[in-house]
Parts: structure tokens; sequence; C-alpha cells
């Protein structure tokens, strides 16, 4: 998630959003590919060489993928609305991904799965980093769009622009 969201954050130029859309796709497809590929190293599937681990644990990238063609933009868009405007909402909904996403595997598992997909209570560690993280996260962004705020503001005014209150 804030793989995606982080090329829309990129300071400098003005490339066009739709760029930044893009960007927040690529970096999820290789998010997805680089963790995947990871696992192969990680999990213990069998006694199989290697390259046999590396395509049983790549199998859901194309599932995932699927989906990534909508979630990576939305998120590069996410970035982008962020670094544009510093907008708490932008960086609430990338917050709010992080804190819910174990609830959701939790209720996916429960009532619609018919089963743990992710037992969220079986890896407390790990789920309550992940909220932890979003919570970080949103607090970070939000002191970082407070002290941003002051020197857009500043750097309008020695140019002469006003807004209109």
């Amino acid at each position: 998630m804030a793989a995606a969201a982080l090329p829309g954050w990129r300071r400098g130029g003005k490339p066009p959003g739709h760029h930044r859309a893009f960007c927040g796709l690529a970096a999820t497809l290789a998010a997805l590919v680089g963790f995947y590929f990871a696992e192969s190293f990680v999990l213990d599937l069998g006694p199989h060489p290697w390259l046999t681990d590396l395509s049983l644990t790549m199998g859901p990238v194309v599932y995932y993928g699927e989906r990534a063609l909508v979630t990576g933009p939305i998120f590069g868009a996410l970035g982008l609305w962020w670094q544009q405007h510093r907008s708490l909402t932008a960086a609430g909904i990338l917050a709010a991904s992080f804190v819910l996403e174990p609830v959701a595997w939790w209720i996916y598992g429960t009532q619609i799965g018919g089963g743990a997909a992710y037992p969220v209570p079986d890896y407390p560690a790990l789920w309550i980093a992940e909220i932890a993280i979003g919570i970080v996260g949103f607090a970070l962004l939000r002191r970082i769009a407070r002290w941003a705020t002051p020197r857009v503001q500043a750097g309008d005014q020695a140019r002469g622009s006003h807004s209109m209150p």
C-alpha cells in the first residue's frame, strides 16, 4: 500500500497525475513479486528444487496482480493528492488501509470465507505491527502537513499571491 503511494509523493517536476498513478501500479506489482519471491526462500514447501518453490509461491501473483490494476493507481493517486495538498484525508485513507486490513481479513475468514484466510489471532505481533504502522504513519504525515502548510503560505505571500478567505 505504502509502496504504491510513494511515487505520488515524489517532489520536483509536475508529471501528470496519470503518470503517478501508473507508477503506483508499477510499485504495487514490484512489491507483490518481491514478496512472493522472498517467500520462496522462507516457506518450507517440501523437498523440491528452489525453482519449484518459486513457481509455487508465485501462483498468487496473478490473482493479486489483477487486483493491483485497481489498487495500484488508486494508491499512486493518493500519494499525489497528499504531495500536492498535504491532504489529511489522503493520509487518513492510507493509514486506515493499514489499520483495517487485519479486521478485514478476520471478517473475511470468519464470515465470508468459511475459515481463516490469514488467521489474525495466530499472528498477533504481525497485525499489531501493521496497525501501529498505520497509526504512526498517519501521525507522521499529519506532522509533515502541519509543518509544510506555514512554509507554503509564506512562499505564496512572498511571491505576492494571495488566496481569498
